[in-house]
Parts: structure tokens; sequence; C-alpha cells
């Protein structure tokens, strides 16, 4: 059935996008219209959503602390009441925790409050940015599979086909606890500095989703609006933004996930 699809995301580093984008993708394949933008960029009113031209809604978000980002919420509070509109899930989180099941459920919810009929929900394993790293090998790999995943759900999406995740009760209180993630990520900013190596390019103030890095007086400042997405800590060309108690959560190498899914998607699979 050919529809007209909205498919709005947050990626803090990349990972989302790549699905995001996939998923558009492969709809269009299918006959599907798709439009893809950037839940931030709603926010600040660099795009100006027609929600009404959609009859089904996607919203993509990676899970933080088991559940969804922040920004995700205050993109949900701008959508109309809907009584026709269907709207699908889709989150990627950097392991198959089973607790990860739980991310969407608040967002689900809010959804029905507003009579969006929520009626497919998945998860997609990508690598992780956060604390350990993984052999480029292994995220090679995690890309590809995510490849194979993302035409599946978009098949799936496109026969309206119903699939929810059913969390257990320790995943529902793992997010109900870790909600104070998305409060405490407001000071972990705080701990950010910026090295002598910082040519005050402005690349960390023009991304920062939420508008959390400013300029005053000739250098960059961190404000209480964080999500801890990590997008100026790996974005940054000189390296030069580091934390200094929390320095066990970023990778030593950096995160450049679009070079390697560049890199899987120009050869063949049976490859790696």
């Amino acid at each position: 059935m050919k529809r007209s699809i909205g498919i709005f995301y947050f990626s803090g580093t990349g990972n989302t996008e790549i699905v995001a984008s996939l998923l558009e993708k492969e709809l269009k394949n299918l006959g599907s219209e798709v439009d893809l933008i950037k839940i931030e960029d709603v926010l600040k009113s660099r795009v100006k959503a027609d929600f009404k031209k959609y009859e089904v809604l996607g919203i993509g978000f990676p899970v933080h602390a088991f559940n969804a980002p922040r920004i995700v919420f205050d993109f949900i509070k701008l959508l109309p009441k809907s009584k026709d509109k269907e709207a699908f899930i889709f989150k990627t989180a950097g392991s198959p925790n089973f607790l990860n099941d739980a991310a969407g459920l608040g967002v689900k919810n809010k959804l029905l409050r507003i009579r969006y009929d929520v009626f497919y929900e998945n998860l997609i394993i990508m690598p992780s940015n956060w604390s350990w790293g993984i052999d480029e090998w292994v995220q090679k790999r995690l890309c590809q599979e995510a490849i194979k995943e993302t035409k599946k759900i978009a098949s799936e999406i496109f026969e309206e086909k119903e699939r929810f995740q059913k969390p257990g009760i320790l995943a529902r209180v793992a997010s109900f606890i870790f909600k104070i993630e998305s409060f405490g990520a407001h000071f972990v900013a705080k701990d950010f500095v910026v090295l002598k190596s910082c040519n005050n390019c402005g690349i960390c103030v023009d991304n920062c989703p939420t508008g959390n890095i400013y300029r005053k007086k000739g250098k960059i400042k961190f404000g209480w609006k964080c999500l801890l997405c990590m997008r100026c800590l790996y974005g940054c060309p000189k390296k030069a933004i580091v934390p200094i108690f929390w320095k066990f959560m970023v990778l030593k190498n950096g995160y450049d996930i679009k070079k390697v899914f560049n890199e899987v998607s120009k050869k063949d699979e049976n490859q790696f």
C-alpha cells in the first residue's frame, strides 16, 4: 500500500541517523512517500513540519539509560492530536540488553494519549559509543546486520504488521529508575573542559541538538541543557572537548560510525 510517511528522528553520534536513512530508502523502494526529518530541526524551527500530510508517523531515537532521550518527549509535545494516524517506533542501542525493551514505553504512551495508533516497535543493535570500544571488524558486522534488519523492519511497517516489544517488570523498573539520567545529564556537561587545541571553529556550537554549547568572551561554554549525546566530544575535529571525571565514558579512539558504515556499504557482505 502506498502511504505518506514522516520519519522524525534524533541521533547523537550517527547510529540512529543511519538506521533512519536506511528505513527511508527501503520504504521508498516499496512505494511509500517518505520525508526524513531531524527532531532537533523541528524544535529549532529550522524545518516547519506539516504533520497533517502524513498518514503514518515514525519516531526513532537512541536508547539513553533504558529510555528515550529528553528531546524526543519535547518533540512529541508539538504533535497535534490525531484520530486516524498510525505510528511506529524504532530504537538503536549498543547492546541487546533486555532492559532496553522498555525504552520505547514512555514514547508509546505519550503517542497513545494524543490518539496515535502505535502499531510497531523494534530495536536495532549498533556499535556502542559509550565506555568500552569494540573491534572495527565487529563494528562492521553490526552495521551489516543492521542493513539486513532494517530491510525487514521496512517491509513489516509497509505491510502494517503489528509488532511490539514486551518489557518485563525489571525492564520497566529500570526504565523508570534511570529517568534520572535525563536530569543527571544536565550536570555532566559541566564536567567538560575545552583544551588549548581548540581553534574556536564553532562546530560544537552549531551541532549541539539542544543549544547547550555557546561562546562567551571568545571561549566555548556549556549550559544546563546537555542530553549526554556525546556529539560534541566525538565531533570535535581537534578532540579539544574532554571530560574531567567522566573520562571512562569516552572511547579513546573516538567514534565515527558513518565512516565504518560507508566502508561496509561499498563491500560485499560475504567479505566479512
